[in-house]
């Protein structure tokens, strides 16, 4: 278990050094909590007191008003914290490979043969593309996920299900262990 701690130090450490890395990971919790503040929490809340309304029956409106903001403003900190409380780590067997079309010509001379190999592109002008044949995508070795509650044998399964069934996995390549509280 000792191995699993130093582990998750080093990735902490790693992943703390590239401050760029940490800022784009909060940035999502930033546009969450901006989009829920100018845009869609005054409309969440008024459409919480329109179902309020049409259960029937006399209704405080101010009341109401105030306990819709209040229970969205929860829920969006709830939804921010859900996010942050579960880091996923995955061992990649082999990253994604793209297949490009190509055209090969081989030329034969006394001096031997030549080969040149030259990638099709589409298009004309500035906007030229290769010709995508097909794509494989990254092959998961391993999965490491660390989350609160991680001890619980019920949220273990869970989360192994999850990870299993998002990245093929078999639940023996996948450990699960607690985080902090």
């Amino acid at each position: 278990m000792k191995e699993i701690g130093y582990l998750v130090k080093r990735n902490s450490l790693l992943f703390l050094r590239e401050r760029s890395a940490v800022f784009f990971s909060l940035l999502s919790m930033l546009i969450v909590l901006a989009l829920m503040v100018i845009f869609l929490g005054r409309m969440n809340s008024q459409t919480l007191v329109d179902l309020l309304s049409e259960w029937g029956g006399e209704r405080d409106l101010v009341a109401d008003e105030r306990n819709a903001a209040y229970l969205i403003q929860l829920w969006t900190l709830a939804g921010i914290l859900v996010v942050n409380a579960v880091t996923v780590t995955l061992t990649v067997k082999s990253g994604m490979e793209r297949v490009l079309a190509s055209d090969r010509t081989t030329s034969v001379t006394d001096r031997g043969s030549s080969v040149e190999e030259e990638t099709v592109l589409t298009g004309s002008g500035g906007s030229q593309e290769a010709v995508l044949l097909s794509r494989r995508y990254p092959t998961f070795q391993g999965a490491l996920v660390v989350c609160q509650g991680g001890d619980d044998p019920a949220i273990r399964l869970l989360m192994t299900q999850a990870v299993s069934a998002l990245t093929g996995l078999g639940a023996d390549r996948v450990t699960v262990c607690k985080g902090a509280e």
